[in-house]
């Protein structure tokens, strides 16, 4: 049971992430997400981006350069919204990098605090991931306003 309540949780936190990455994305790129056309696109891509995210977790513990497929992701599902390659392309990297970035910071802090390490609090199910993922949450919610 409690390995599902975990498997719950993660798919809950990685659609709930892809919520925030996908409308900071429409945002930037001038979707008008209050016509039915811009929320159809919005959701297929909160959902198709949690599907592939959850299909990368499944391989691995920490994407490292897998990570990259993000960003081709990202810009892939961008070429279907207004605004041009380039401001697209800027759209899917710093998409990328802010992810990267905040979930580095976080697990590190956490890791110091704590005295874990970053691959322990990543790989386990212990309050200092539940701590760390919510945190991740609440700063792209914040970064990605």
């Amino acid at each position: 049971m409690t390995d599902f309540l975990w498997a719950a949780f993660e798919l809950f936190i990685t659609f709930f992430e892809n919520l925030t990455v996908c409308h900071f994305i429409c945002r930037f790129l001038k979707l008008d997400l209050k016509n039915r056309k811009g929320i159809i696109l919005y959701l297929i891509g909160c959902v198709s981006f949690s599907v592939i995210v959850t299909v990368i977790n499944n391989f691995t513990l920490y994407e490292g350069v897998y990570g990259l497929i993000y960003t081709v992701m990202f810009f892939a599902y961008s070429l279907f919204l207004p605004g041009s390659v380039i401001k697209k392309a800027f759209a899917a990297i710093l998409a990328n990098i802010v992810i990267v970035c905040t979930n580095a910071l976080v697990t590190s802090t956490i890791s110091a605090a704590s005295g874990n390490a970053v691959a322990e609090i990543l790989g386990t199910h212990t309050l200092e991931r539940v701590i760390a993922v919510l945190s991740v949450q609440i700063l792209l919610i914040y970064i990605f306003g």
